[in-house]
């Protein structure tokens, strides 16, 4: 009032305000100073929610005719005049630790956002008065903010030894209860991870907060943005949405636009119950806080293309539109409606960063998964990369919520065990829930180092998410793919252990949850086949080995083998092959299903074992290889033959629609991909029947013409494809019946403890020996009625011809695929010996064993040695039954007289007891060989030489001579550098000291009964057939007389059979000669005897004594033949006749220097010598790795 009692403001609040002015006269600037304070006090109480937007309105219209009366520019500078005073004085707060007095920047700006909404005050004009007077400082933390970030997430879990323990609060680090507003949880307690431009308080984004808390139009805003973008570009990281309120209040807006699209894309059962109350929340919420936005009406002006300005916003937003968990879940779901590219954006820019910002819940995460589902796992694994990678960089703070992640899972991890329950289990789940890109890291880092841990983590994957699942399959496939660190350890001969412990979790990850898509792993191991990566082979043997329960089975006894060829019931109750695991089958029945239908959605049932094979040829003879150790070389070639074995048994069971995957009419397509023979026929073996290849005795034209390409013409000369289609497609189980197996299990189920099951299983077991005997004998009448077209001979091949082609191109090749076909090929030379084909001959097929065992040895992995070592004992089990038994022996000649001849002529047959003598020399030179090997430098031929002679030991030496000369090299080796080689040695002494008992002495062995009467001959084909003095020989058309030797070398020659030489010719013996004429025979005497009368044979039988001192002219005792006293009716031998037995028996005959012969071997497969024992130079498998 009035010094006469008049009232101010009869004319309005306007006209009272100048009427105050003019009588006390006041300063207008300080008049407005207090309308604006009066002001601000208002919008404040009424952008609270206390007054609601009526209440806004009111204030707006009493004010608006007072602001009316001042110049627009005195109230935008009194404004920007306070504003600038209130910074100075919180930035001073902050530096002193004190409290702020007086009003706060925050409602300054809500007043500030009022005016410039009714359009009182440009914004434009405002913005540049807004800035701090200093901007170096809040500069410089937007340059360090991604190192002050990763500054904090290394110290994460980092224990400071002298601190206290306690978090720093936001008050104790900036001395203002301003910062304890709602703030993301991963910065409450690390203030100083807040983006730069709100722990400055940075003016445009504090005018920002307040224009869009007011609703003002997305125009002023864009505008603030533009200007906070422009002032900082290029000067570190700059995101509004950082800004927590900031984002909150934009979400808010952004739920009010969607309002109706949002109810739509939620309508349901429980919708339409709690549409009232939403309906009145929304209603309620609107009255507190303005739209800003129109209303969105339609998913499509969310789109990518869209102009509408919720889709600006969202981009703003970006990841920070999580802080809105029912906004972020709603968007989505409205999300789904989206065109692909669209989908992609949004997945890109929003979910997958948002989810890595706030702690999403199980329901969030089930419907992201909803929408990479559909996507292929290229697409998906291009996100996780994104995510993993790229958004870092655009979220640094993302940084630190990783390693939060990571460092809680850890503090789980350390106390899981196998013997953890659920538990420990569930909060294994539970951790993964957040950033599981990077939990599964840092639970990578344990199985690399720990082995251990493996299975508990596997189990603790069941309370994973699908989800999770998925981004635990790119993590894999990324640690795996790293070339930074080496896949072999530092002596270059073991795998490491971080790939060994990736390759077992993958393996057990796909076991166990068959809801993993498998399609990324076969890719890349596909892959990395086709780019030589030869140690992916281990991941791809663990997969098949845990998922179809087939594991390697080397060191299984014979009798296991023989049990693992027969029936299914026979394996089972024997205890065979297959092993695998207790639980196997329930754990891998779906698994299988799923490994199955993800390798027929790839194309890859074919193109592994393909690219499986290739490798194992290209780590022997491609040059990117020579750099590795012979050891490693070995084990992975044994590997990639482990994972044929196991993938083609995986196929065995696989459903009707592939059961012809491999096929014997696929030989021919899988060779064309440079596919070798054995491992064709080892693919498609297990899925072919022999009896359906011949049925009615009459092979199919085509595949008979289809494997003529697989050889050369010159092979064919030799024997026909039907014989080789007809080995390479059998199997144990066709030519050969366990009997004694079967009739051991019979016995010991009818002696146990009576039981129903027992009596069943004995009854089926006897049901099964009887089948599988029928089946037998069809193979083997099916064989005797094709053996006449089976081994061919003509000018390009002679019999000894044959046998080299045969032992090479079939028995040496297949012999070493595994221990079934090791024993395969032994029965299968024995039921040649029984069926007795035309034209093949077991004695030269002898000899070329014999010759080309040593070589074939040094070019032999560890696991082919053992393969070979037990055909090799197989196979001196015959030749041992034959020696030993005479009547035997006659028997065969009786029956098949051909097999038992160096040509097809039944004359040129070999009597026993040179039989004898010749099988002796041969086993002599094969002793020297493996004593040979054993004294070399080369550990790849020793290791190997004592695997074969462990596997050989019960019939190979034979002599105690030979044995004696083996084990003193033997024990050479115990003295050596290499552990294994001196534990393998010592384990061969023990087996040879325990088989002692099974070796007699050289004399022994050639002793031999007299001989029988030879099979009857007509006499005119006696008198037309060629006669041999020997085995293999030329032969001499000569009269039925028999004349006897004229001289002692004569008698000598006639006494034992000669050599064939490695180029299969028969008549050549080893001094090179032909003495098939009366002058050839007596020159070669002359030189035999100018020989040792030479001086240079007298200085040899003058040479000091050797290491027994026993002069080296000295004969050693066995080597003398002792005196035979004279029979009644025996003739007197003459001196020259006892001279003549005069050398220890058996030994071959000396050439003209007195040395003995040294026969170089000519077997295909070696050309010129052994070089490179990964056989560049001298392969002795020859064409079969061809």
């Amino acid at each position: 009032k009035g010094e006469g009692g008049e009232a101010f403001g009869d004319g309005g609040f306007e006209d009272s305000v100048m009427r105050l002015i003019g009588a006390f006269s006041l300063d207008p600037n300080r008049v407005l100073d207090l309308v604006l304070e009066a002001m601000e006090v208002c919008v404040v109480r009424a952008a609270a929610g206390g007054d609601g937007a009526g209440a806004r309105e009111n204030v707006m219209r009493e004010f608006r005719a007072v602001l009316g009366v001042f110049p627009a520019p005195t109230v935008a500078q009194m404004l920007m005049f306070k504003f600038q005073r209130l910074a100075e004085t919180a930035g001073s707060a902050r530096s002193s630790g004190a409290g702020e007095s007086g009003g706060s920047v925050e409602d300054l700006a809500l007043l500030i956002a009022f005016l410039v909404r009714e359009g009182f005050i440009d914004v434009e004009s405002l913005l540049p008065y807004m800035l701090p007077a200093d901007l170096e400082p809040l500069v410089k933390d937007l340059q360090n903010y991604d190192a002050t970030v990763a500054k904090a997430a290394k110290n994460v879990g980092v224990v400071k030894l002298g601190s206290t323990g306690k978090p720093t609060s936001a008050k104790s680090t900036d001395g203002s209860d301003a910062m304890k507003p709602e703030v993301l949880p991963w910065a409450q307690d690390a203030p100083e991870l807040l983006s730069p431009l709100t722990r400055h308080r940075f003016g445009p984004l504090v005018l920002l907060r307040a224009l869009i808390a007011t609703g003002a139009e997305w125009n002023l805003c864009r505008s603030i943005l533009g200007f906070i973008h422009a002032t900082f570009e290029g000067d570190g990281y700059v995101d509004v949405a950082a800004d927590y309120q900031t984002a909150i209040a934009l979400a808010g807006q952004v739920a009010t636009a969607l309002r109706q699209v949002i109810r739509s894309s939620s309508a349901g059962p429980l919708s339409e119950l709690k549409e009232e109350q939403d309906g009145m929340e929304v209603d309620a919420g609107d009255d507190a806080q303005p739209a800003m936005f129109p209303v969105v009406t339609s998913e499509e002006d969310l789109r990518i293309g869209s102009s509408h300005p919720v889709r600006e916003a969202l981009q703003v937003l970006g990841a920070y539109v999580a802080v809105d968990t029912k906004l972020f879940a709603s968007l989505i779901r409205i999300s789904k409606r989206f065109d692909a590219v669209s989908k992609a954006d949004f997945l890109e820019n929003c979910v997958l960063p948002g989810m890595s910002i706030v702690e999403p819940s199980t329901q969030l995460l089930s419907d992201v998964w909803e929408h990479l589902e559909s996507l292929p796992y290229e697409e998906r694994h291009r996100f996780y990369a994104v995510l993993k990678h790229e958004l870092p960089n655009q979220y640094p703070v993302i940084h630190f919520t990783n390693a939060v992640a990571a460092s809680k899972l850890r503090k789980v991890m350390r106390r899981i065990s196998k013997d953890s329950g659920r538990t420990m289990y569930r909060a294994v789940g539970k951790r993964l829930l957040v950033n599981p890109l990077a939990c599964f890291d840092a639970m990578m880092d344990q199985v690399k180092s720990y082995e251990n841990i493996i299975e508990p983590l596997v189990e603790s994957l069941r309370y994973c998410s699908e989800m999770g699942l998925d981004m635990l399959i790119y993590v894999l496939l990324e640690q795996m793919s790293n070339t930074e660190r080496d896949k072999l350890k530092k002596d270059g001969t073991n795998v490491a252990d971080w790939f060994t412990g990736l390759s077992m979790f993958a393996a057990l990850l796909l076991r166990n949850y068959s809801n993993v898509d498998m399609k990324g792993i076969l890719n890349f191991i596909f892959n990395r086949l086709q780019n030589e990566d030869a140690l992916v082979i281990i991941l791809l043997r663990d997969i098949v080995t845990k998922i179809a329960g087939i594991e390697s089975a080397e060191e299984e006894s014979q009798k296991m083998i023989e049990a693992s060829s027969a029936s299914a019931l026979l394996k089972d109750v024997t205890g065979a092959l297959p092993t695998a695991d207790n639980n196997a089958e329930d754990l891998t029945k779906e698994s299988l299903k799923a490994l199955r239908q993800a390798l027929r959605d790839t194309g890859l049932v074919v193109l592994l074992a393909v690219c499986v094979a290739n490798l194992r040829r290209s780590i022997v003879h491609y040059s990117e290889y020579r750099q590795l150790p012979l050891k490693i070389v070995s084990y992975l070639r044994d590997m990639c033959q482990e994972i044929l074995i196991q993938y083609g048994g995986f196929l065995e069971d696989d459903t009707d629609e592939d059961k012809h995957v491999f096929d014997v009419g696929r030989v021919l397509e899988l060779h064309e991909f440079k596919v070798t023979t054995d491992a064709c026929f080892l693919l498609s073996r297990r899925q072919t029947k022999f009896l359906d290849l011949f049925d009615n005795q009459t092979p199919r034209e085509s595949i008979v013409d289809s494997v003529k390409e697989l050889q050369s013409d010159i092979v064919w000369s030799s024997f026909s494809p039907e014989l080789f289609v007809s080995f390479w497609s059998l199997t144990l189980y066709d030519i050969y019946v366990p009997e004694e197996a079967f009739e051991t299990e019979m016995k010991r189920l009818r002696t146990a403890d009576p039981a129903q099951d027992d009596k069943e299983k004995e009854s089926q077991l006897a049901d099964e020996l009887e089948a599988h005997k029928v089946h037998q004998s069809k193979v083997i009448e099916t064989l005797k009625a094709r053996k006449s077209n089976f081994f061919l001979t003509g000018p390009d091949s002679s019999i000894v011809q044959t046998a080299f082609r045969f032992m090479e191109r079939c028995l040496m090749a297949r012999c070493i695929s595994t221990q079934e076909d090791s024993l395969f090929c032994a029965k299968f030379f024995s039921l040649m010996l029984e069926i007795g084909p035309a034209n093949f001959s077991i004695i030269s097929c002898f000899f070329c064993l014999f010759r080309v065992v040593n070589l074939f040895i040094f070019s032999c992995t560890e696991l082919e040695s053992g393969r070979l070592g037990r055909f090799i004992s197989e196979t001196l089990r015959v030749l041992e039954s034959l020696r030993s038994s005479e009547e035997k022996y006659s028997l065969g000649l009786r029956t098949n007289p051909q097999v038992f001849s160096s040509k097809s002529q039944a004359a040129s047959t070999m009597p026993h007891r040179k039989f004898v003598t010749y099988i002796s020399k041969q086993l002599d030179k094969s002793t020297k060989a493996f004593v040979k090997s054993l004294a070399s430098e080369e550990y790849v031929e020793v290791r190997n030489s004592l695997i074969v002679l462990s596997q050989v030991v019960t019939v190979f030496p034979k002599t105690k001579e030979g044995a004696e000369e083996i084990r003193v090299q033997v024990e050479v080796l115990k003295d050596c550098d290499r552990k294994d080689l001196k534990l393998m040695a010592a384990s061969y002494l023990s087996l040879l000291s325990n088989s002692s008992s099974n070796r007699i002495t050289q004399e022994e062995y050639i002793a031999t009964k007299p001989e029988l009467p030879p099979p009857p001959v007509d006499t005119k084909q006696r008198l037309a057939s060629p006669k041999v003095s020997g085995f293999g020989m030329k032969p001499e058309v000569t009269s039925n007389v028999k004349k006897s030797p004229s001289s002692p070398a004569q008698q000598a020659s006639a006494a034992e059979p000669a050599v064939i030489d490695g180029k299969g010719d028969a008549g050549v013996v080893e001094n090179g000669t032909s003495p098939t004429s009366p002058r050839q025979k007596r020159k070669a005497t002359q030189e035999t005897d100018s020989g040792r009368n030479s001086p240079r044979s007298k200085r040899r039988r003058q040479d000091p004594p050797g290491r027994d001192g026993r002069s080296n002219n000295e004969p050693r005792a066995s080597n003398v033949v002792k005196p035979v006293e004279k029979r009644s009716g025996e003739p007197v031998r003459d001196a020259a006749q006892v001279k003549a037995v005069e050398r220890r028996p058996g030994e071959p005959a000396r050439d003209g220097r007195g040395g003995d012969p040294r026969p170089v071997s000519t077997f295909p497969g070696a050309r010129g010598g052994v070089a490179d024992a990964r056989g560049g130079v001298a392969d002795a498998r020859g064409g079969v790795a061809d």
